[in-house]
């Protein structure tokens, strides 16, 4: 256990901010406790001398209770209520960045090279480390390619049970950004850096299996659709908390640059193998029936995206809510159109508040209203678009 400053809610360049209760106890200091099971190397750090290696943590009051707002917290409850139903969620995540050079700040290469080997030929010696290193810490990587974008790359990291894999995610975002800054470049997952360029996204597939049985219960062959009416019912659970959710998958204010464009969903809805839909089923057979998730931008924390999408479906497949018709982008509301209407529907869903818990809700509109929307929606924000976007650039990259 280490005992750390009071100061728990941090921006995105440390800026404080200080929630009631911490406030109370005079910034008092907190507990920061490891979970052993998480130890693995960390090959990219030590000079080629020294064995580094990394434990991930969770926040603690000093009397040793958790800190409901701890977010890999937050996602291990959601995992924990599926359990108390006889469930697991086996998930991966789909993770978009761009690569630019540290120095000139050009991206590493200028064409929308999709999946072309040579652009990886090209810089194969970073891409190769990147990928052992990181397979080496323990992050289970699918695919490392190029993406459609100049710079633009997705890691695609294979699905494992529970809290796996959001930690695996975290180790991935943080491995990519300190390999990048090693080799003199950067790594960038703001959702939409350049508005004449692709956005980045961080997609979530996922499906629920019965624990005893080790059934895909997303899946039922005597459907049409091979779904579900679990399936079904999970989601109709995100489709209703979309706007809430929006609060946590899309986190900034750039994040909103992103939606309501080419490969972006704007419209709350949901269809089978639709890549305009907010929600994409694939209905495959037993192993390939899933739904992805494909609303986060890149800079969401991987596991808030996990335990708002679990709370969400929860709250379907609990109440049995109907499940609207597939590709009805005509009759779908949109999702939120800012960050600060997004906290707004977060503070009114009751359902979510409940399950993520009262105090992490109140300390995320706190920060994100003291510190993001202040510093670039308030009073002394820049007012043109380009100097808003640069504004943007310099917070969250």
């Amino acid at each position: 256990m280490m005992e750390i400053h009071g100061v728990v809610v941090l921006g995105p360049h440390s800026e404080c901010v200080v929630p009631p209760r911490v406030e109370a106890m005079q910034s008092g200091n907190m507990s920061i406790i490891p979970d052993l099971d998480t130890l693995h190397p960390v090959p990219w750090m030590g000079m080629g001398k020294y064995r580094v290696g990394e434990l991930l943590c969770e926040t603690y009051w000093l009397d040793d209770t958790h800190q409901d707002a701890c977010p890999r917290y937050v996602a291990r409850r959601q995992v924990d209520r599926l359990s108390e139903m006889g469930y697991s969620i086996y998930s991966g995540f789909e993770l978009e960045f761009h690569m630019s050079c540290l120095e000139t700040k050009q991206p590493l290469f200028h064409d929308k090279d999709y999946m072309c080997n040579r652009t990886v030929a090209r810089n194969e010696r970073l891409f190769l480390d990147m990928e052992k290193y990181l397979l080496d810490a323990g992050v289970d990587i699918d695919m490392l390619h190029t993406e459609h974008g100049a710079g633009m790359m997705e890691g695609v990291l294979r699905p494992k049970y529970g809290i796996k894999s959001p930690d695996m995610t975290f180790i991935f975002i943080q491995g990519i950004l300190e390999m990048a800054d090693k080799n003199g470049y950067l790594a960038n997952f703001m959702s939409k850096r350049d508005m004449n360029d692709d956005g980045n996204g961080l997609h979530f597939s996922h499906s629920v299996y019965e624990k005893h049985t080790g059934k895909n219960v997303f899946y039922d062959p005597t459907k049409p659709d091979n779904l579900s009416d679990l399936a079904k019912h999970w989601v109709a659970g995100l489709i209703k908390h979309s706007g809430a959710m929006a609060a946590l998958l899309c986190p900034t204010v750039n994040c909103y640059r992103r939606l309501f464009r080419a490969w972006a969903p704007g419209k709350v809805f949901w269809g089978i193998e639709n890549r305009y839909a907010a929600y994409r089923a694939k209905n495959k057979g037993s192993k390939y029936t899933y739904l992805e998730n494909r609303i986060s931008g890149g800079k969401a924390n991987p596991y808030l995206v996990f335990a708002a999408t679990v709370a969400a479906g929860l709250d379907g497949i609990i109440n049995k809510l109907e499940c609207p018709a597939p590709n009805d982008e005509e009759s779908a509301k949109d999702l939120p159109h800012s960050l600060s209407s997004a906290l707004a529907e977060l503070e009114a869903d009751a359902v979510i508040v409940d399950a993520l818990s009262e105090e992490f809700v109140s300390w995320y509109v706190q920060n994100k209203t003291e510190v993001d929307i202040n510093i670039l929606e308030g009073p002394n924000a820049p007012k043109d678009d380009v100097a808003k976007l640069n504004a943007e650039t310099l917070m969250y990259c």
